[in-house]
């Protein structure tokens, strides 16, 4: 109880709405919580060492609308999809989900590409840092897939689905749509960046 009184108010609201999320994701689908669990881990990280600090206010601004309003989109999107009847819609709005999911995840480290920015800039320039937001964007994508594949895999009733899983290459195509948009993004807020350090 004494680390919860040290804390901040923020913190303590955001610690509420991730466990409120928490609770809705178990009945949604249980292995929703680990990614909730992630994102928040990634934000008290960034609180912990500081490093929103770096973040220009239009970068601060992104960052919390991704810290807030992804958790409870994706568990929308996750309670649509479990509705879902029609296979054609399905794959639609898996699409939407993957791409919104390596938008948010763009954003949600934003501290990282700041700090990636400022230490490497006049080496990486405008296409490195892309290079480096799509690859390590790509590269959670695929832990993610194959996350879902062992799920299928394991799983009694999806078992017959994961020797076949055509679902795979359309959402890394999805990752990386995402993960484009939300690079342009990144640059985009950049500029306020600049003009707060000269």
């Amino acid at each position: 109880m004494k680390f919860l009184i040290k804390l901040n108010l923020e913190i303590k609201l955001r610690l509420l709405y991730f466990t409120v999320l928490a609770v809705v994701g178990f009945w949604i689908a249980p292995t929703w919580i680990i990614f909730l669990l992630v994102w928040l881990g990634i934000s008290l990280f960034w609180s912990a060492f500081d490093r929103v600090k770096l973040l220009s206010p239009l970068q601060n601004q992104l960052y919390m609308a991704s810290l807030y309003f992804y958790p409870l989109l994706g568990s929308v999107i996750k309670f649509v999809i479990l509705g879902l009847k029609s296979d054609s819609v399905y794959f639609w709005v898996n699409r939407f989900e993957h791409a919104i999911w390596a938008l948010a995840l763009t954003i949600i480290l934003l501290p990282a590409w700041a700090i990636i920015d400022l230490k490497t800039k006049s080496i990486l320039g405008n296409f490195g840092l892309f290079i480096v937001i799509l690859g390590v964007i790509c590269l959670f994508g695929n832990m993610v897939e194959f996350v879902e594949f062992g799920l299928r895999l394991n799983w009694q009733l999806n078992h017959k689905y994961a020797l076949y899983y055509p679902d795979t290459i359309f959402d890394m195509i999805s990752n990386i749509v995402g993960a484009s948009v939300g690079f342009v993004l990144v640059w985009w807020s950049r500029a306020g960046l600049t003009k707060n350090n000269q």
